[in-house]
């Protein structure tokens, strides 16, 4: 069963189109609503099929092809609050016991969890899930990362 305060998100959700902004691809992020603070990002992906690397596994999506809608949250986060340029640094990801389904609505819920700035660089740390409709878990995420920050920045 999925949180309330998720199920109260998922009920704002905004489509997303990542296609010019600069975001890298593959974009499997759908819709999503970001916090006030812009910390906080709870959305709809889909993984197609007919994604080589899923297409390749007869339609199984390994968890590290599902970083990639991680990432797509993380780049629309990172904007929110000022970061440009964003790079991992480090990342650990825990499969579920299940394999990420391809061709389904899927929810994704990530949190900028710490966040450090020290001249035009910033540094912080990513987490996120990618859940069933129902709350299943299917993948855990963690990534630390640089970004430069930007112009109107809310980076500390």
């Amino acid at each position: 069963m999925l949180p309330a305060d998720v199920v109260s998100a998922l009920a704002r959700l905004e489509p997303v189109d990542l296609s010019r902004s600069g975001v890298p691809r593959p974009h499997f992020l759908r819709q999503a609503t970001l916090s006030q603070d812009g910390r906080r990002l709870v959305g709809t992906i889909v993984i197609p099929r007919e994604y080589a690397a899923v297409e390749d596994r007869r339609g199984r999506v390994n968890a590290a092809e599902s970083l990639h809608a991680v990432w797509n949250a993380a780049h629309l986060i990172s904007s929110a609050v000022g970061g440009e340029q964003l790079r991992a640094t480090r990342i650990i990801v825990i499969p579920g016991r299940r394999p990420v389904p391809s061709d389904r609505e899927l929810i994704i819920v990530a949190q900028l969890s710490e966040l450090t700035g020290e001249g035009h660089d910033a540094h912080g740390r990513f987490v996120a899930e990618i859940l069933s409709p129902q709350g299943r878990l299917f993948v855990s995420a963690e990534v630390e990362f640089w970004a430069r920050r930007g112009k109107g920045s809310t980076i500390p």
